[in-house]
């Protein structure tokens, strides 16, 4: 159903959260950096 998809978030698989997680500390850890 095409109204269903529209209306349900996008949800990344749990390979991409692992990148994107690591993307967001390699950031913070780079951010802390003196």
């Amino acid at each position: 159903m095409v109204i269903r998809k529209l209306s349900n978030p996008y949800q990344p698989s749990d390979e991409e959260l692992v990148q994107i997680r690591a993307i967001y500390d390699d950031e913070i850890n780079f951010s802390d950096a003196p």
